[in-house]
């Protein structure tokens, strides 16, 4: 999925956030604010994963914010084309407009891979 993603052409740094992103999906509990059983958004905050990248000054605070917002909404969103807002924001200045061909590409890996859950 990564190879696919770099294919659009996303910047460094935003691919290191998705490619986090997508492992918070796949390795923590599906999250639902409905259900008190699995992790809420304050907990996954807490995350080393997240913590790491949110401390990471490498990273610009506009990007981080924006994955600090996707990470409270939940990753396993994005393949349902659910971005926060911040990834749009954090993206105005870049020159390739990535951001339809990148939501295309979440939208077909979660339907391909809906029926593997």
């Amino acid at each position: 999925f990564t190879a696919l993603m770099r294919e659009k052409k996303l910047p460094n740094d935003i691919l290191e956030l998705f490619d986090a992103g997508i492992n918070i999906a796949l390795f923590m509990p599906l999250q639902f604010s409905f259900d008190e059983d699995y992790m809420d958004a304050a907990d996954i905050m807490m995350d080393e994963r997240v913590i790491t990248i949110l401390n990471n000054d490498n990273i610009r605070p506009d990007r981080r914010e924006a994955f600090a917002q996707q990470t409270r909404m939940g990753w396993t969103r994005i393949f349902m084309g659910f971005f926060t807002t911040g990834w749009r924001t954090s993206t105005e200045d870049l020159d390739h407009k990535w951001m339809s061909s990148c939501t295309r590409l979440f939208l077909e890996w979660g339907h391909a891979c809906w029926t593997h859950r």
